[in-house]
């Protein structure tokens, strides 16, 4: 008999730890690089004055364009 106020105490549930799940990890397909990858890869080996300004643009969230002639125009 248990007194009126006073509840059973429910058995603990079995707790599952997180290393016991595994993720599942799906391998991405390799993507070719778009012509703006290839624009940045090339502008970094041949102007690394001009890809440090357009990597301080981008930190600073500003609009930055890359021209085929590896000029660049922020804002």
């Amino acid at each position: 008999m248990t007194q009126s106020g006073q509840s059973k105490k429910q058995p603990p549930q079995k707790v599952v730890s997180k290393t016991e799940i595994e993720p599942v990890k799906e391998e991405e397909p390799k993507k070719e690089p778009t012509k703006l990858d290839l624009l940045i890869a090339q502008l970094k080996e041949e102007k690394p004055q001009t890809y440090d300004l357009y990597l301080n643009a981008v930190k600073a969230r500003k609009s930055v364009s890359i021209y085929s002639d590896l000029s660049i125009r922020i804002g």
